[in-house]
């Protein structure tokens, strides 16, 4: 026994103090952490960087960044301040009531927030903030469609093309679309001709706040109820694929 205190006493020192101390106040060393954010017991975010800081002795406080304020889910935090810092602030300084907990064995961050707090949201609701516009892109497909008639006894020979094409270009949440035809006529008798068709061009972009699409250009009328009717102009409609599943299933189910 009398060497183990020796032992002891021969490693201890003053950094040695503190790094024990700290450990046994459970508090996790200062610096950015990719970790899983809950919310009451539900998961919110996955690899979320997190930053912890020493405020002082015996305490510490967490810097979460302001897109958790949006996430998706069942529940998401509704700051009461809307002006948040975009580089982060305490969970705190959101929602006074609520507390955290940090496991940094698994990498979670617990948070516990009132349910007075939360904001329900619908099942399959994605969070705007994590939409992805897409990548800067230029397409061309087409239809294209060749036939050759010849004729031995008459010597006749006719040559038709026709081609359907479709072509843009994605500019962050701009889209820029064209529709066409090509056509393509040849005989020994009438000669060759080429004719150039533009049926439609038209740009267009999501309005995530309203969930729908705004198009300028060349559009047709909605064709449920009526005729299809082409006009060149301005044309906002709504796109299903923006609203949370849920609502999609109740809108089918009512008939909406």
């Amino acid at each position: 026994m009398k060497s183990i205190i020796l032992i002891l006493r021969y490693f201890r020192g003053p950094l040695t103090d503190k790094n024990i101390a700290r450990f046994n106040e459970q508090q996790t060393p200062s610096g950015d952490y990719l970790a899983d954010v809950y919310v009451n017991g539900t998961l919110v975010t996955a690899s979320t960087n997190i930053r912890f800081n020493a405020v002082k002795e015996g305490q510490q406080t967490e810097t979460l960044p302001a897109l958790i304020g949006d996430e998706s889910g069942t529940d998401k935090i509704t700051p009461r301040n809307r002006r948040c810092d975009p580089s982060g602030r305490p969970l705190r300084e959101w929602v006074p009531h609520a507390g955290w907990q940090f496991d940094s064995a698994t990498l979670r961050l617990l948070l516990t927030i009132p349910m007075t707090e939360l904001t329900h949201k619908p099942r399959g609701y994605i969070s705007p903030s994590e939409w992805d516009s897409g990548a800067l892109a230029l397409f061309l497909r087409h239809n294209t469609n060749w036939t050759r008639t010849e004729n031995t006894d008459s010597h006749y020979r006719y040559q038709y093309l026709w081609s359907g094409l479709n072509m843009g270009v994605n500019l962050g949440l701009w889209q820029v679309r064209h529709q066409s035809n090509l056509r393509y006529a040849n005989s020994n008798q009438s000669g060759s001709a080429w004719r150039y068709n533009s049926v439609r061009t038209w740009v267009q972009r999501p309005v995530a706040s309203i969930n729908s699409i705004l198009s300028l250009g060349d559009s047709y009328t909605d064709s449920s109820l009526f005729g299809s009717l082409s006009f060149n102009g301005v044309k906002l409609v709504t796109d299903e694929r923006m609203r949370p599943q849920a609502n999609a299933v109740m809108r089918r189910k009512f008939g909406a």
